[in-house]
């Protein structure tokens, strides 16, 4: 004859026993949030930077934007952008100068801070004819976005993104002036 056993030690059993099967649950990871000393060391020290190909529909070889200056106080950074490509002005393929600045919001989200980041920089063409005066053609650039870092992930070297919009201004030689934008930009860190 088998023995009884009471209804709530039964309960209790049988909870033990499907608690011990199913998967011990994650620990919560605590939030990431990086300080301007450890984006200064990122991205001037380790002379990590960003592929600005936007979702890859732009040759990598265009677009990138290296950070070689960054105050850590301010957030101000200063860099350099190769040959930014924004239809339907074409820059040549050089460094052009980039003046910026990185902000962190420490109190951005749950998963970590919020860290925005605008910059721009000026191109200016060779001289041309424009009516009965001599004028350059240029195009300038302001980039309004954020970056989100991903973590190192077992690689050895940061990953993250960037995104944001672009607002070029263009000037002709025919001394037509316009602005193009907001135009959405994206790219990946990279070394």
């Amino acid at each position: 004859m088998l023995a009884r056993v009471p209804q709530a030690a039964l309960a209790s059993l049988i909870s033990g026993v499907v608690l011990a099967t199913l998967p011990a649950p994650a620990a919560a990871q605590a939030p990431v949030s990086y300080t301007l000393n450890d984006l200064k060391n990122l991205f001037v020290v380790q002379q990590q930077y960003f592929i600005l190909d936007n979702e890859q529909s732009v040759a990598a070889s265009l677009n990138h934007l290296h950070i070689t200056a960054l105050d850590t106080t301010t957030g101000e950074f200063s860099g350099l952008i190769w040959a930014p490509v924004i239809e339907p002005f074409v820059v040549p393929q050089i460094n052009l100068p980039v003046l910026g600045t990185i902000t962190i919001d420490a109190t951005g989200t749950a998963l970590g801070s919020f860290y925005g980041i605008t910059f721009n920089w000026s191109y200016i063409g060779s001289p041309c004819l424009a009516g009965s005066r001599l004028a350059n053609p240029f195009e300038d650039g302001m980039y309004t976005g954020a970056i989100t870092f991903l973590g190192y992930q077992g690689s050895g070297k940061m990953h993250a993104l960037i995104a944001g919009t672009a607002s070029p201004g263009y000037g002709e030689c025919t001394g037509d002036e316009f602005v193009l934008g907001p135009i959405p930009f994206s790219g990946l860190l990279t070394k």
